[in-house]
């Protein structure tokens, strides 16, 4: 028997433009988490999902190709000017448009309600849980199961029926005891597997701010206990308050390639809980994701943005989460061109292999266009593509925002972290004077980092240049 997917649930702070399908708690916890009297640890800079926090304008989805994979290139009029190359390679999964075309759910509702989510986290719980219920289809199984030091399940999983009782259920929830997690997990994980649905998405959602302090409390440990349903298991945690424990629930999260995700208030329950339920619903479009990509002899590898990805001579391969409806995902690679070089690039190859729905193997192959080289002694602009211009922005603020809290837990300069900041600000302002809500967003997070005063320009050397 098989299970799918734990998913502990984070409620912090998002906005309305965050995408489907990805994910993005390592922004919103940036966003929010960050000022100028508290420089985020490099350790909650994730690079990879704050450049894909929003939605991408890439090739879509469709019935006839659930998965699809693109690329565009930085600019592919190459010259003899040309040594520095930016390819944007793209992933996007359909969205699901009508909940009745995909099989029931078997879902169990996993809630914290130890004494750190008093008050405004259980609420907002409630609020979110509320939301979802009012999206089941009566043939949905749904368990309740409420934890601190002990777990009571007061909805055993069944289908919902009318929604009445476990409507009530929910909002008779009140607080008390301590946190243990572990307990909680397991209680969710038994559930789902009592009424397993072969063809259905198998899913435990768990509400929590992770501040485990009864019982198991090791991650590892938790993991090492769960192996008998983890298999076939998405995870994605939801954190809840401006307490979440990232630390915990990512390394969680990291091992079972799962997602985070944060909301906040009544906007984001209704964006994450109605607007994108589908999520909750759908089985993910992939799972054991890889994409491999294969360099030509006259390109080599010189960045490839936020992933660490596994690199043997012109061969990288990476690991990918599972796959959600909806998803825009992009892969942003710096290329350079060999000097005294062929006048023609052939192309990169590049391919995504994965286990579907139905769990048989797939591959999609691709390759970019043979690059002929133009008799044009013009300047080379690398990122006249102003889709690709846009995520290479906002992938260069999030690297450089992490390159300077690195710096910093290395020698303590505040100054320097400081001046680094500013001097990022300062070319991504020249860029773009009137920025789209995008790249507000990113350059909002960073200017939460910064102190204006600080001018100094001897941090340049310390910055790679746009």
């Amino acid at each position: 028997m098989k299970t799918t997917i734990l998913l502990v649930m984070a409620l912090c702070i998002g906005n309305a433009f965050a995408q489907r399908g990805y994910s993005i708690s390592g922004a919103a916890y940036a966003y929010h988490h960050g000022n100028s009297n508290n420089i985020l640890p490099s350790r909650f800079i994730v690079e990879e999902e704050i450049f894909n926090y929003h939605t991408h304008d890439i090739a879509k989805a469709n019935a006839n190709s659930p998965v699809r994979l693109s690329h565009i290139w930085g600019n592919e009029k190459i010259n003899k000017n040309t040594e520095e190359m930016v390819l944007q390679i793209g992933l996007s999964t359909i969205m699901v448009q009508n909940l009745d075309e995909i099989p029931p759910a078997n879902l169990s509702l996993v809630v914290d309600i130890s004494g750190s989510m008093g008050g405004t986290p259980i609420e907002q719980s409630k609020m979110a849980m509320q939301e979802l219920v009012k999206q089941l289809r009566p043939t949905d199984n749904v368990s309740l199961v409420l934890f601190g030091n002990s777990v009571q399940i007061p909805h055993k999983s069944q289908p919902v029926g009318d929604k009445k009782e476990l409507l009530r259920a929910i909002q008779n929830i009140s607080i008390h005891g301590s946190t243990d997690v572990h307990k909680g997990m397991q209680a969710g994980y038994a559930e789902v597997a009592s009424t397993y649905m072969p063809r259905g998405n198998n899913r435990v959602i768990v509400f929590t701010d992770a501040m485990a302090n009864t019982g198991v409390i090791d991650p590892n440990q938790i993991l090492a206990n769960t192996k008998v349903y983890i298999k076939d298991i998405d995870l994605t945690f939801i954190g809840i308050g401006m307490r979440f424990n990232q630390d915990f629930a990512r390394t969680i999260k990291t091992r079972l390639r799962g997602h985070m995700h944060f909301v906040s208030d009544s906007r984001e329950v209704t964006k994450l809980f109605k607007d994108e339920v589908e999520q909750f619903f759908a089985k993910p479009y992939g799972k054991d994701v890889q994409l491999t990509i294969e360099l030509p002899e006259q390109l080599e590898l010189e960045k490839f943005y936020g992933y660490r990805p596994i690199v043997k001579g012109k061969t990288i391969k990476l690991n990918v989460s599972d796959m959600q409806g909806g998803l825009t995902q992009v892969f942003m690679l710096k290329l350079k061109r060999k000097k005294g070089g062929d006048d023609t690039i052939d192309p990169v190859e590049y391919s995504l292999s994965f286990n579907d729905q139905s769990e048989t193997p797939r591959m999609i192959s691709k390759k970019t266009e043979v690059l002929n080289q133009e008799n044009d002694g013009a300047p080379y602009d690398k990122l006249a593509n102003s889709k690709v211009k846009k995520n290479y922005s906002i992938a260069y603020m999030a690297g450089q925002l992490k390159q300077a809290s690195v710096n910093y837990e290395n020698d303590e300069n505040e100054e320097r972290f400081f001046q680094t900041i500013n001097h990022v600000l300062a070319g991504i302002h020249k860029e773009y004077p009137n920025p789209d809500q995008d790249i507000q967003y990113v350059r909002d997070l960073l200017e939460k980092q910064t102190k204006p005063e600080v001018t100094s320009t001897s941090a340049i050397a310390l910055v790679d240049e746009f």
